[in-house]
């Protein structure tokens, strides 16, 4: 739930009983400020809860870190690589990422891989956890490359409400 401050009190952040409230700066949309119900989490080591983060942050490590590479007469091309995400993510004219500069498309590349982390081929380089640059298998890059365009092609069927954190006043 969205909570609106009035002209005294500026943001609300903090415990009150069972409910947190946050303020959330510097995204596009101002300040916006959020009201939850407090859960404990069950267990936030769980064996899915390790296969999210470890998709995030391939991801995250494959796009900032990932190199070109050739292994017999297959390449994984790193510029194309971003230029294809930066292209499928501005298409998506989303409210609250980053459409110009290094960042271009990152967030919605983790969100898809996260979506696709059961799809063979996504999981099997998450799995394997090699960046392009380290591998030395022509069938692993093969892999590779049929994933990131999986997941590239699946940031198009997202929309607003797949956002993380995107909350509805309806």
């Amino acid at each position: 739930m969205r909570v609106k401050p009035n002209q005294i009190i500026n943001s609300y952040a903090g415990k009150f009983g069972d409910n947190i409230m946050s303020a959330n700066k510097g995204s596009s949309a101002g300040t916006i400020q959020t009201l939850h119900k407090f859960t404990k989490p069950y267990n936030p080591n769980s064996i899915d809860q390790q296969l999210i983060r470890n998709t995030f942050k391939y991801a995250l490590n494959l796009f900032y870190n990932g190199t070109d590479k050739t292994i017999g007469g297959t390449t994984w091309d790193e510029q194309t690589f971003k230029d294809d995400t930066a292209t499928a993510s501005n298409a998506r004219k989303y409210i609250g990422i980053a459409t110009t500069g290094g960042n271009t498309g990152s967030q919605l590349l983790a969100g898809s891989f996260v979506k696709l982390k059961d799809d063979v081929d996504v999981s099997a380089i998450i799995t394997l956890n090699l960046l392009p640059q380290d591998m030395t298998n022509e069938a692993d890059l093969i892999q590779l490359i049929t994933a990131t365009q999986k997941v590239i092609t699946n940031i198009a069927t997202f929309n607003q409400k797949d956002r993380i954190g995107f909350v509805s006043n309806n």
